[in-house]
């Protein structure tokens, strides 16, 4: 008697085991389908929402193209201004191929203005002071007195860095390009120093016997 209930026992628990773990896998096949059923009936709605706003924005569209191509057109060029938007490495290399091209002049043609703002952008770019904010469509560039690589308590301190209104901006950057460093170049052939002793008055004898 005491081995045939001992069995009993082993068999019930083992009924019941099995019936527990017939109930998880119940459960957890439920919970999987609940979350399948929100998961479907959620992208349902949203694509019945996409839906109504795309028949919305085109009834919109028909209704006034021209507002229509106003905003694609601004969207467009946004988009480009944003693909296009230069970064630093680019106005490095900029600034090394302006740097490259007045070095081929001679220093009796080579303009001393120009020579003095890539000069002075060059002991910039070496000091690491040059720092750059992307705006997202364009990016600034600006000068900060001291390099990044210091660590003095002027320029880690929070309260004792410099004020936006003691930096000194440098460039705009947008569409690939840097404004003020692309015609940095403009009339870097022309010394004005040497031209300046040759400009003649208009009351100058040769100019009026050329006239006359």
């Amino acid at each position: 008697p005491i081995i045939s209930m001992a069995r009993l026992v082993l068999i019930r628990r083992l009924c019941t085991a099995a019936l527990e773990t017939q109930q998880q896998e119940k459960l957890k096949a439920n919970f999987w389908h609940r979350q399948y059923s929100n998961l479907s009936s959620y992208l349902r709605r949203l694509l019945v929402d996409y839906r109504q706003a795309a028949a919305e924005a085109l009834a919109d569209m028909e209704s006034a193209p021209r507002k229509t191509l106003a905003y694609l057109f601004v969207a467009s060029l946004g988009i480009v201004a944003w693909r296009n938007n230069p970064s630093y490495g680019d106005y490095t290399n900029q600034l090394r191929q302006c740097s490259l091209q007045l070095g081929q002049l001679s220093p009796s043609v080579r303009s001393p203005r120009c020579a003095e703002f890539i000069n002075r952008l060059c002991q910039l770019r070496d000091a690491q002071q040059l720092r750059r904010l992307n705006l997202g469509f364009v990016s600034l560039l600006w000068a900060t007195e001291l390099s990044s690589d210091c660590r003095l308590p002027d320029h880690t301190c929070e309260h004792l860095k410099p004020r936006w209104t003691r930096l000194r901006p440098i460039d705009v950057g947008c569409f690939s390009r840097w404004i003020l460093l692309s015609g940095a170049l403009r009339d870097s052939d022309v010394n004005e120093a040497e031209w300046g002793q040759l400009r003649l008055s208009p009351a100058d004898p040769v100019i009026s016997d050329a006239w006359d």
